[in-house]
């Protein structure tokens, strides 16, 4: 019954910073989708960066994922039908949402 009555006044209560709104949500979407497009990684820079073997499939994802935007919105069961290994599927799943939250940016790999 207290939790109801703690969660019921939301906007009121100590859990109102982790309470959201739709306009919320879709404002951190198109912000992430904004940096993505204005840093100009590609895919395959973006998961050479991350290093912990899912350079390995790079390219394999690059070819059916086109854009930063679709591997942020990317699911696990989208990876696994592409036959990425479980310990990628992780890594790839961690280090989005580490570049979502922005704690986490792609260090681009010049080439020589």
């Amino acid at each position: 019954m207290a939790s109801r009555y703690i969660f019921r006044g939301c906007h009121r209560s100590i859990f109102a910073r982790f309470c959201s709104t739709s306009a919320e949500d879709a404002a951190a979407v198109e912000s992430v989708s904004e940096r993505a497009g204005a840093a100009g990684i590609s895919v395959v820079d973006f998961l050479k960066s991350m290093g912990h073997g899912v350079e390995n499939h790079a390219e394999k994802i690059a070819k059916k994922i086109e854009s930063l935007d679709e591997l942020l919105a990317v699911r696990r069961m989208q990876l696994k039908k592409i036959e990425i290994p479980c310990k990628q599927r992780k890594m790839i799943m961690r280090y989005t949402e580490k570049y979502r939250q922005n704690i986490w940016r792609p260090k681009i790999m010049e080439s020589s």
